[in-house]
């Protein structure tokens, strides 16, 4: 089964799929939007070499994920991203985590993040730490619950 960008991007959404507008602006949203476009068959572009499609890079397979966020956004009252830019770069990690604020407004959000960005781009945040490893990556069990007003 092949699958296109602009499916890939819909699975966030299956009652969009074929809404284009909407799987454009969530790629815009989550920085992606530009590769796309310079692709000879844009949002139906086949993804990966066992189906004779174009490559991603692991930043810009994290921006097709995101922008599945960003096209359920409407429908989805809680998001977990455990680590949404983890392989991005500086650059877009920070444009990312400025949309952010958008994606979760009116919802529960819940990140695991082990960017220091991140916690300076918010104005309140917890932090839980429920377990860190030592030197030796043993774990130790730290239950650390923290509110930060920056």
């Amino acid at each position: 089964m092949r699958s296109a960008i602009g499916e890939n991007i819909a699975l966030g959404n299956i009652a969009e799929s074929e809404n284009l507008e909407k799987i454009e602006i969530a790629a815009e949203k989550s920085g992606i939007a530009d590769r796309i476009k310079r692709l000879e068959s844009g949002y139906q572009t086949p993804l990966g070499k066992q189906f004779s499609g174009t490559e991603l890079s692991g930043g810009e397979w994290q921006k097709i994920a995101i922008a599945r966020a960003f096209i359920r956004q409407e429908k989805a009252q809680i998001l977990v991203l455990d680590e949404p830019t983890a392989a991005l770069d500086p650059r877009s990690e920070y444009e990312i985590y400025n949309r952010f604020s958008e994606l979760v407004t009116g919802k529960m959000a819940i990140f695991s993040n082990s960017s220091f960005s991140f916690s300076q781009n918010e104005r309140s945040h917890y932090s839980l730490k429920i377990w860190q490893t030592d030197r030796n990556w043993q774990p130790r069990r730290i239950i650390k619950i923290r509110r930060r007003i920056c």
